[in-house]
């Protein structure tokens, strides 16, 4: 019988194989149950949540996070939030980001 000697870095090799090999058919299996998304779906996905996500005002975003509309505007300022622009101008924050502030600080 013959002897094969494998180095580590070649055992290390074809363990990285088999890891990709194992990864691409798990991605076969999720995209055909329709558990993962293209980059067009995903792409759309993101368009409709934006477009569906609740927005608030400075006041209401204030309120829910139990402090003033000053210190919404400091939060702002100081990028703790990110705010979108309607086209009037005005200002209006989404209501994920606020909650999950808020949860943070409970």
């Amino acid at each position: 019988m013959d002897t094969i000697t494998i180095t580590g870095n070649e055992l290390h090799a074809f363990a990285a194989k088999i890891a990709q090999i194992a990864k691409e058919e798990l991605m076969k299996e999720l995209k055909s149950a329709g558990m993962i998304l293209s980059e067009n779906e995903a792409r759309e996905y993101k368009k409709y949540k934006a477009a569906t996500e609740p927005l608030l005002k400075q006041s209401e975003a204030a309120r829910l996070l139990g402090v003033s509309p000053q210190t919404v505007m400091r939060m702002r300022d100081s990028n703790l939030l990110q705010v979108v622009k309607l086209d009037n101008g005005s200002i209006r924050f989404k209501k994920s980001q606020i909650l999950a502030i808020k949860s943070k600080a409970v």
